[in-house]
C-alpha cells in the first residue's frame, strides 16, 4: 500500500512512476523519454510515451496526489492542470498528470454526477485540451488507470480503449470535438 511519505517529493512520484508503471510496461512494447523539452518553451516534461501501437502520450509527475475525502484540492490541481495543458498544446499529445493514488474504488470521483470533485473536474474540463490524470488504484492489486474526458483511455488490467484512440493526437482548440 501506498503511504503519504511515498509520494512525499516530486523525485520520489518520479521514481513510483517510473518504476511500478512505466518500466512494466515496457514488457508490452512500451517506451518512454525522460525529461522532454517542450517545443518553442523553456519547459520539459518527465515523460513522453510510445506505446507498442504507436500511440504517444505524456506524462507530468507531481508530489502528493490523492483521492478521497482528503484528496488533492482544486486550488492545487488548478496549477498542474494549467502547466499540463500548455504541455498539451507544445507537445500535441494528450498529457496525463500523476501519480494520483486511491485506496478505494472511485468510480464517482472521476466522473462527476452531483457532486464534483477536483479530480472529477479536472478529468472532465481537462479533456478538453487533452488533459487527463494517471490513476493508482491500491485497492484492486496495484492496477493504473489514464483518465481523459471522464472516461477511461487506458487500464492495465483491460488495456487501450479504442473509442479513444482518435483523442492521441490534437490540433489544440481548433479540433474538430468527437462526442463519446
Amino acid at each position: 500500500m501506498v503511504i503519504a511519505s511515498d509520494l512525499a517529493t516530486e523525485k520520489d512520484a518520479d521514481a513510483f512512476m517510473r518504476d511500478n508503471f512505466l518500466i512494466p510496461q515496457s514488457r508490452y512494447g512500451w517506451s518512454f523519454e525522460e525529461q522532454v523539452r517542450i517545443p518553442n518553451s523553456r519547459g520539459r516534461i518527465d515523460y513522453v510515451v510510445t506505446t507498442g501501437e504507436g500511440l504517444q502520450f505524456g506524462i507530468e509527475c507531481k508530489k502528493d496526489l490523492y483521492c478521497g475525502e482528503v484528496g488533492t484540492s482544486a486550488r492545487k490541481l488548478a496549477g498542474h492542470f494549467e502547466q499540463a495543458a500548455a504541455y498539451a498544446r507544445g507537445l500535441q499529445l494528450p498529457v496525463f498528470v500523476g501519480p494520483f493514488v486511491t485506496h478505494d474504488n472511485f468510480s464517482g470521483l472521476v466522473q462527476g454526477g452531483q457532486k464534483l470533485t477536483a479530480l472529477a473536474a479536472l478529468n472532465i474540463f481537462g479533456g478538453r485540451v487533452n488533459v487527463g490524470s494517471l490513476v493508482h488504484h491500491d485497492y484492486h492489486w496495484g492496477s493504473w488507470t489514464l483518465r481523459l474526458r471522464g472516461h477511461r483511455f487506458w487500464c492495465s488490467r483491460n488495456g487501450m480503449q479504442e473509442r479513444m484512440n482518435k483523442l492521441v493526437t490534437s490540433q489544440g482548440a481548433k479540433k474538430e470535438r468527437i462526442q463519446l
